[in-house]
């Protein structure tokens, strides 16, 4: 599982809460977590017993948590962990979309670099 730097204690906090609202003899598999149009994609599989109504509910909670954490990583920049008050992703390499603070896009910037 890797997140961008910045998204780290976004991934953190996270999986605090997923912990802490997974009720006894449940567990998550973390599948993916990555960066897609600018804002933090994390994907899961819920391991419990065959109960299909206490499934569809601790999904429902854990989504919530997800799309907060997604939420969340739009404001802040993946490089840095930096609040970003107006979040508009920048083109990065290859076309793909990132969310920086205006500091960490100057200093690729004045570097010549593109975005990663």
């Amino acid at each position: 599982m890797i997140a961008p730097r910045g998204w780290k204690g976004i991934v953190d906090d996270l999986l605090g809460q997923i912990d802490e609202a997974l009720p006894v003899g449940w567990t998550i598999e973390v599948e993916e977590v990555k960066a897609k149009y600018g804002s933090l994609r994390f994907y899961y599989q819920l391991h419990g017993p065959a109960d299909a109504a206490m499934r569809r509910l601790i999904n429902a909670r854990l989504d919530a948590l997800v799309q907060a954490a997604e939420d969340r990583s739009e404001v802040t920049c993946h490089l840095c962990g930096a609040p970003i008050a107006r979040p508009s992703p920048a083109p990065g390499e290859f076309g793909r979309r990132v969310t920086v603070c205006e500091s960490c896009r100057v200093a690729y910037d004045m570097h010549g670099m593109r975005m990663p």
